[in-house]
């Protein structure tokens, strides 16, 4: 939206006031959130804040915290997660973006693209065939990624136009011997 410019002389018109006051009021709307600051006549743009709530497309994207996960299929899981971005250096120093992206099992739920290929039988994205895991011997299963895992997280536009989230981290196997 253009803000409109005023000139000495020049009569206001309703028009003119009323496409400032909505650019004003966008502006307020974005201020609240650390994208945006006005003060004596100044706009900042905060490009920290704003690219931490763009997903960057066909990038490096975003990280994301493993909230939860729920059975999608053979061996296919669908996690609930929330982005995330370091807090300090150091291991365990993860805090969750406030207003960032996020989805539930059910909600924008991400999927592991090396799960993409599981199936019942056969070898899996991780590269383990599944009938060496249910042996005379042993019962072991592939398992899901674990919650709180911080994991590389893509938005991708499906051709449909939905939008997607997507990691690609290789599922754990884990069981007993009998």
């Amino acid at each position: 939206m253009a803000i409109p410019r005023f000139h000495a002389g020049e009569p206001l018109s309703a028009g003119k006031l009323n496409r400032l006051a909505e650019a004003v009021e966008a502006l307020e709307r974005l201020r609240g959130d650390g994208i945006v600051t006005v003060r004596a006549g100044v706009v900042g743009l905060n490009m920290g804040v704003l690219q931490e709530r763009l997903p960057q497309r066909g990038g490096a994207g975003f990280r994301a915290k493993i909230t939860g996960n729920a059975s999608d299929g053979d061996n296919k899981y669908v996690y609930a997660w929330s982005q995330v971005r370091p807090a300090t250096s150091g291991y365990a120093q993860w805090e969750t973006v406030t207003g960032g992206l996020s989805g539930t099992t059910s909600t924008n739920p991400a999927r592991n693209m090396l799960e993409d290929m599981n199936a019942a039988t056969g070898v899996q994205g991780n590269g383990v065939d599944v009938a060496n895991l249910d042996t005379a011997t042993s019962t072991f299963t592939i398992q899901p990624i674990p919650t709180n895992a911080v994991v590389p997280m893509q938005e991708i536009i499906a051709s449909d136009g939905t939008k997607t989230y997507w990691f690609c981290v290789p599922n754990g196997v884990d069981g007993s011997c009998d």
